[in-house]
């Protein structure tokens, strides 16, 4: 079933925003076509962005970060509840928002805003760092007044008329989370994904994404079992080996659920591979293989390596 996150953006101690996200989790939680989760930034106590890799590699160094990106990721919608400060949106959600990229991307958003102004000013600015996150935001919103929605300007007294703006808000979310569903488990983009973002960038919370438990590898390299563990191994042996190790596709093909693809590797030889020490040199080596992809995840593989050329690169053979 179609999973929205309905993300609480605000970490003041006070905060107005958990009684507005409850709210909108209890609407939510009624309805039978998706699973709604309650989700708090302030419980990853996420700090000012500390990673050094940009994000769009997913090269993520520390567990606050795995951990907010395993979160993230499991979602296909997001409805962010947020406040308004100065015309923007909250610094913690901003930077909670930061921390990530692919986590995000080909999903959809919705906004439930408050705040003087029914915080209309950070959905706007929300709408245009969705944009750049390849998040599709959709044009219902829910824009929540201090005056008069709000008892002191402090206790949640919402107008009956916006619940049905949440539901609204809920109809498009899932209905646009569906239907992008198609980016994310089309069979050649999840091999794309796999081969640049996981193998190039080295994204290992992704790998864990897009391989099956069950996986089963028919062709596996020397020294690694024929399974998902032994891809995790080979995977990291290759980035340990060419710290700037890369992928380029060349082309694919399509047969039913099974991906094809022909490509060439490449990387500076810095550590041990294949039993040899590290050499500096630059190699390239072409490869092909075959991806089962069920259900947006692959689950088999077969492939074919020249790893004779990568031998004869480093010198090991004449």
């Amino acid at each position: 079933m179609t999973r929205i996150a309905i993300i609480l953006g605000s970490t003041r101690p006070g905060r107005n925003g958990e009684a507005v996200a409850r709210w909108v989790h209890e609407i939510a939680a009624a309805r039978g076509d998706a699973d709604f989760e309650l989700v708090d930034i302030a419980e990853y106590r996420l700090p000012h962005l500390d990673e050094a890799a940009p994000p769009s590699l997913g090269q993520y160094a520390h567990e606050h970060t795995k951990a907010w990106a395993a979160k993230i990721a499991s979602f296909d919608g997001y409805v962010f509840v947020t406040p308004e400060y100065n015309h923007s949106t909250s610094g913690a959600l901003k930077n909670a928002i930061d921390f990530l990229y692919g986590e995000w991307n080909d999903k959809a958003a919705g906004f439930v805003s408050y705040g003087s102004a029914g915080g209309t000013r950070a959905v706007e600015h929300l709408r245009l760092v969705m944009g750049e996150l390849q998040v599709a935001d959709v044009r219902n919103q829910v824009a929540l007044s201090l005056f008069t929605d709000f008892t002191d300007f402090a206790t949640f007294t919402p107008a009956e008329r916006h619940t049905a703006a949440v539901e609204a808000l809920l109809d498009q979310v899932i209905a646009w989370s569906r239907a992008l569903a198609s980016l994310r488990t089309d069979a050649k983009e999840v091999v794309r994904r796999n081969t640049e973002r996981v193998q190039s960038g080295g994204d290992f919370a992704l790998f864990e994404e897009l391989f099956a438990d069950d996986f089963v590898d028919h062709t596996p390299q020397p020294g690694t079992t024929p399974d998902k563990d032994g891809v995790r191994v080979l995977y990291h042996a290759l980035r340990s080996a060419f710290p700037d190790f890369s992928a380029k596709i060349h082309w694919q093909t399509v047969d039913g659920d099974v991906v094809t693809t022909y490509k060439t590797y490449s990387g500076t030889h810095r550590g041990e591979f294949l039993g040899l020490a590290a050499t500096g040199e630059h190699v390239e080596f072409e490869t092909v293989d075959a991806m089962r992809v069920v259900d947006g995840r692959i689950t088999e593989h077969w492939g074919v390596a020249n790893l004779y050329s990568v031998l004869q690169q480093v010198g090991a053979l004449k």
